[in-house]
């Protein structure tokens, strides 16, 4: 593997200097971002001690505030060099970016490096039911249920579309060939560990915290590599989408444990004013990476997890509808735990950039290990819903 990176490696430099090419224009950088907000209320819920509703609170108020800054300029040779950076608007303690990566495009595809997505996350085809920023099933921004709330996997990393996260990696895009594309990705530690380097470096999250001396790693897994083939192509009215997706951890974070991997698909029909569609994704070894949301859910490096999705979508005019299903499967200290949930969701655009949101969804869990939350208050169930506004700008 170390061979094939330094040759690869040595081919793009050697792509970025042919011509000895100069910009016409310097990079400029340009604002943008979105603002998601939304209201919601709880119905129902296991309010039993222990539980993920007990002691809730009725309804509330919920946002999710992003600003980005572009920047790009093509050489004389036709190659664009550009940058990206997002910042966190949210006031959330110790996050103030998301994705931060400088990028090279041209007639042989596109190169990233920097925090961002790998090639499972950037090119994952969920169910098209989802069709809210606020709200859903694949990993919602916002939720207004308690029922995922004390579970191995919080309701913001369950779905079908999970990787390691925005750690510090180099990402490559193939040219299209015919509706395919093929993805790759490598990081060198894992976004979800913490740990420090020698000499004054560190590495928070699998992200490079700035110059510093050292290699030393953190203790998240380590060499992490990803690949996708996608497919996206119109046969005259019939437009079809998809992908097959999977991601493999060289060395696992928990010494002499197993090693997290990973495999998801998608596939989205779309036709006139309807799209149908499912996704679905397995989580081998997945304790040591996606796992350990809740207090005092210390999960087996070995568990595995598994999600499954579909749903439909149809738009008329400024309104859009969609509906969506999911299932999961999870393995936590002995026992499995079974997820179900159902949304009905709801766009209408008021004007370019500003569009209302509106949710109702129903969500159950029942967690069958041995842990706090378990026995008679073992299964915890209710309806939520929510409205919303999604502005970009």
């Amino acid at each position: 593997m170390k061979h094939v990176l330094m040759g690869t490696t040595a081919l793009v430099a050697a792509g970025l200097v042919v011509g000895q090419a100069q910009a016409a224009d310097p990079i400029k950088l340009t604002l943008g971002g979105f603002y998601g907000t939304a209201a919601g209320l709880e119905i129902g819920g296991n309010e039993a001690s222990g539980s993920p509703s007990n002691n809730k609170q009725l309804g509330g108020f919920k946002q999710n505030v992003e600003v980005y800054f572009n920047g790009s300029t093509t050489l004389d040779n036709g190659l664009t060099a550009g940058v990206h950076i997002e910042l966190e608007a949210n006031n959330t303690s110790n996050r103030t970016e998301d994705e931060i990566f400088a990028y090279f495009k041209g007639g042989f595809g596109e190169f990233r490096f920097g925090d961002t997505g790998g090639a499972l996350g950037k090119s994952c085809v969920v169910d098209p039911g989802a069709i809210t920023n606020n709200f859903g099933l694949i990993s919602p921004n916002n939720s207004f249920s308690n029922v995922g709330a004390n579970t191995p996997i919080g309701l913001g990393g369950m779905g079908t579309c999970e990787d390691h996260g925005n750690g510090t990696k180099a990402v490559y895009f193939s040219p299209v060939f015919g509706g395919f594309q093929g993805v790759i990705s490598y990081a060198p530690s894992d976004a979800s560990g913490v740990g420090g380097g020698s000499g004054g470096s560190s590495n928070l999250g699998g992200r490079t915290g700035g110059p510093g001396t050292g290699t030393r790693n953190n203790t998240g897994d380590r060499n992490t590599i990803a690949g996708s083939l996608n497919f996206n192509k119109s046969f005259g009215a019939v437009s079809v989408t998809g992908n097959v997706a999977g991601e493999v951890t060289i060395e696992s974070g928990t010494p002499g444990g197993p090693k997290p991997w990973e495999a998801q698909g998608g596939l989205v029909i779309g036709w006139g004013r309807w799209q149908v569609g499912a996704s679905a994704e397995f989580d081998a070894n997945y304790g040591s990476w996606l796992g350990g949301t809740a207090a005092g859910m210390a999960i087996n490096p070995g568990d595995d997890a598994w999600f499954a999705s579909a749903g439909a979508a149809y738009a008329i005019d400024a309104w859009t509808v969609g509906l969506e299903g999911i299932y999961g499967n999870l393995q936590h200290q002995g026992g499995t735990d079974h997820y179900k949930a159902v949304s009905l969701q709801g766009t209408y655009k008021l004007g370019p950039g500003i569009r209302l949101e509106g949710e109702v969804a129903y969500f159950w869990y029942n967690q069958a290990h041995g842990s706090t939350f378990n026995g008679n208050n073992g299964t915890s169930n209710s309806a939520s819903i929510g409205l919303g506004t999604y502005m970009t700008f």
